[in-house]
């Protein structure tokens, strides 16, 4: 029973850190994923998936608005 215990939490603990340990995206990355999203001809994204991009988004969009001349994006 122990065993089965201390089996159960290392499994546990390996995948709640298996995901901090996968390296964030680039700002290019979250660039790319943005374009994916505005060329949509029927947009799937939600307010969950923009927010999925990450806390350095809100500073990628200012970066793509400033350098482009496609303001309805």
């Amino acid at each position: 029973m122990r065993s089965l215990l201390v089996t159960v939490l290392l499994a546990i603990s390996l995948t709640s850190f298996s995901g901090s340990w996968a390296a964030a995206p680039s700002d290019e990355q979250i660039q790319e994923q943005i374009e994916a999203a505005l060329s949509e001809r029927h947009p799937t994204d939600t307010p969950q998936w923009w927010r999925a991009l990450g806390p350095r988004a809100p500073k990628v969009i200012l970066e793509m608005l400033n350098d482009s001349d496609r303001i309805y994006q």
